[in-house]
């Protein structure tokens, strides 16, 4: 991704399934992933606001 593309959408956050407790996974909607153009498997890094 360049400098000038920002891909940004808000994900409400919901209670984790026990198997993904500490293994660093995100369960996130097909709608959203082809928004953020990524597929299963793909790593997504998250901006934090500060």
């Amino acid at each position: 991704m360049s400098g000038s593309e920002d891909h940004a959408i808000n994900l409400q956050v919901a209670n984790m399934r026990p198997q993904d407790a500490g293994a660093s996974i995100a369960r996130v909607p097909t709608a959203a992933m082809e928004q953020l153009a990524n597929r299963e498997g793909d790593r997504t890094y998250r901006k934090t606001p500060h």
